[in-house]
C-alpha cells in the first residue's frame, strides 16, 4: 500500500495554536487570580505558535526535545508574565493547565476511534476553514472552562467578610484571602487591602464620589490632588505597585476610620482602590492571608 502522507498547512497550524496557546495562558491567569495584560498573554501565545510551526522544520527538530520544550515555555511564561515570584506559579500553572488540555485531546482522539486531528510533533493540528476553527476555537475554551472552574472560582472558605466605616457610613463585602498580597505602605509598613472601587462608593459623600471613578484612578496623582479640597473623612494617599505583566505605578489608598476582618478589628490596615474588578464576582477585595 501506498504511503500516506500528511498535509501540514502552515497558516492554519499557526492560528489555531495561537488561539490554543493564548486560551491556556488565560486560564492560567484565572486559576492564580492575577490580571496580566491581555497584550503580553497574546504575545506568549504567538511565541508558542511560533514553536509549533518550526517543529515541522527538519533541521529544527531538536525543538522536540525536552530542553527544547522547557525553553520555548519559559519564554511564552516571561512574554506573558514577566518576571517575579507570581511569575513562577503562573508558570506552574501553565504548565498544569497544558497537561491537562493535551490528556482531554488524547481522550478525544481514543473517544473518537481515530486520529481526530489534534496532535502531531507534540502540537495541536487539524485541517479546517475558517468557519471550523472559530468553532473548534471554541470546543476549545469550553473544554479549559470546564476543567479549571473549580480552581479558577474561589470558595467561600477563602474568603472573610469585611465590614469598613468612615465616620457615620460603612460599607460590607467579601474579601479574599490570598498571602500572596505583600503590597505595604513603604512609609508606615502598614498592609494595604485592595478593593474594587465600586465596593466603596457608600463611603464617601456625593462630592468626593463624583470624583472618584474608574478613569479618575487611572491617574491617581490628580485624583489626590482634586479630593485634598473635597469634604471626604477620609485622608488619602498614594501607594506604589508592581503586578505580574503590569508596569509599576500607584493606587489610591486612605485609612478608614475603622475595618473589620473577619468579625476582629485591624487599626492597621489600609484600604487601596483598585480601577479594575476585583475577583470574579464572588468577593471585592483581597487581603493578605
Amino acid at each position: 500500500m501506498p504511503e500516506t502522507v500528511t498535509v501540514i498547512y502552515i497558516d492554519t497550524l499557526f492560528l489555531l495554536n495561537a488561539i490554543v496557546n493564548y486560551l491556556l495562558l488565560l486560564a492560567s491567569t484565572k486559576v492564580c487570580g492575577l490580571q496580566a495584560r491581555r497584550w503580553r498573554l497574546l504575545m506568549g501565545a504567538l511565541a508558542g505558535a511560533v514553536y509549533a510551526v518550526l517543529v515541522f522544520l527538519p533541521a529544527l527538530t531538536f525543538l522536540l526535545s525536552m530542553l527544547g520544550k522547557a525553553a520555548v515555555s519559559a519564554v511564552m511564561i516571561l512574554l506573558s508574565f514577566g518576571r517575579g515570584r507570581q511569575s513562577v506559579r503562573a508558570g506552574l500553572v501553565f504548565w498544569l493547565v497544558s497537561f491537562a488540555f493535551g490528556g482531554c485531546i488524547y481522550a478525544v482522539n481514543l473517544l473518537a476511534g481515530y486520529q481526530a486531528g489534534l496532535v502531531h510533533n507534540g502540537v495541536p493540528y487539524i485541517t479546517v476553514n475558517a468557519r471550523a476553527l472559530v468553532l473548534l476555537s471554541a470546543f476549545f475554551y469550553g473544554v479549559i472552562v470546564l476543567i479549571f472552574k473549580g480552581l479558577a472560582r474561589h470558595t467561600r472558605r477563602g474568603t472573610t467578610p469585611v465590614c469598613i466605616r468612615v465616620g457615620d457610613r460603612s460599607v460590607s463585602f467579601a474579601a479574599l484571602r490570598d498571602s500572596g498580597n505583600l503590597l505595604t505602605d513603604p512609609v508606615s509598613g502598614r498592609p494595604v487591602m485592595v478593593a474594587a472601587w465600586q465596593s466603596l462608593q457608600q463611603l464617601w459623600p456625593a462630592e468626593t464620589r463624583s470624583l472618584i471613578d474608574e478613569e479618575n484612578l487611572r491617574d491617581p496623582t490628580s485624583l489626590l490632588l482634586a479630593l485634598d479640597a473635597s469634604e471626604s473623612a477620609a485622608r488619602f494617599r498614594l501607594i506604589p505597585y508592581k503586578s505580574v505583566g503590569v508596569e509599576g505605578g500607584f493606587l489610591l489608598a486612605f485609612h478608614p476610620g475603622s475595618i473589620e476582618i473577619g468579625g476582629k478589628a485591624d487599626k492597621n490596615l489600609l484600604v487601596a482602590l483598585s480601577p479594575t474588578p476585583v475577583g470574579d464576582g464572588t468577593y471585592a477585595g483581597i487581603v493578605n492571608g
